[in-house]
């Protein structure tokens, strides 16, 4: 209707009533334009709500199977920190029963996982920059860059790690396997390992200098390993604290 009011206009030579269906017609296009992008914006948002309510349950969730295996980690990094000075100390302590076990059965170099399936999910998408929260951006960057660098240098270790246990097997004697309760998050590890069937010769281990500087090595890469876990868990928390306030969630359990 429009189309043919104008081409009677022309035919009328009436140009000012041709430049108004124009001016209308282009106002109407462009309201319409802002009308539509103002709704994929404002469906946009409400898909990035949705993702971060999302991604704050999966970190929760990470943290929940992370905590139990870096605890571990970080408790037997700590074991052969004290192994090692007592067995370099020739009139040192005895081994603890832990201690003796963490170098009998020399703990793993692996992933106490990392991963969030929804970056996954927007990183193979192309959707990352969903997010508009600049502290968001930064702390998801940093997260990502940490990640990455940890896995390197995870790779790198796990390389170079030498299995002491197995080459120094003659300095071990198992009388069992270690109890097969499953290990939860709060499990008192000193008490668990208080039960390992396993025996170490003390006098061969400070006399056999081969055996502690490789031990040294072996640790010295553990505690690097360890040092990656923590740097991990700390981007990870860093992008819990900026969702909680982006999303009023409060953590803090009432008082009685």
């Amino acid at each position: 209707m429009r189309l043919r009011r104008i081409t009677e206009h022309i035919r009328d030579q009436n140009w000012t009533a041709v430049a108004l269906d124009f001016f209308i017609v282009v106002i109407g296009v462009f309201i319409g334009i802002q009308v539509a992008n103002w709704n994929a914006a404002r469906a946009e948002r409400a898909l990035e709500t949705v993702y971060m309510k999302r991604l704050h349950q999966e970190i929760i969730d990470l943290n929940a199977v992370r905590e139990i295996r870096t605890t571990e980690r970080e408790f037997a990094s700590n074991l052969l920190r004290s192994a090692l000075t007592k067995l370099s100390t020739p009139d040192g302590e005895a081994l603890s029963k832990a201690e003796c076990y963490v170098l009998a059965d020399t703990p793993p170099v692996t992933n106490p996982t990392d991963e969030l399936p929804l970056i996954i999910e927007l990183l193979s998408s192309g959707r990352l920059t969903i997010f508009t929260n600049r502290e968001l951006e930064e702390a998801l960057g940093r997260f990502l860059i940490i990640r990455s660098r940890v896995r390197d240098s995870r790779d790198g270790i796990q390389k170079r790690l030498q299995n002491i246990d197995q080459d120094y097997s003659e300095l071990f004697v198992f009388s069992g396997a270690l109890s097969t309760v499953k290990m939860e998050a709060g499990t008192d590890i000193e008490r668990y390992l208080q039960s390992a069937p396993v025996s170490c010769d003390e006098t061969a281990m400070r006399q056999n200098q081969t055996y502690l500087n490789d031990l040294v090595r072996f640790e010295i890469d553990y505690d690097g390993y360890v040092d990656g876990n923590a740097m991990v868990s700390t981007a990870v928390t860093e992008m819990h604290t900026v969702l909680d306030q982006i999303l009023n969630i409060d953590h803090e359990v009432p008082g009685p």
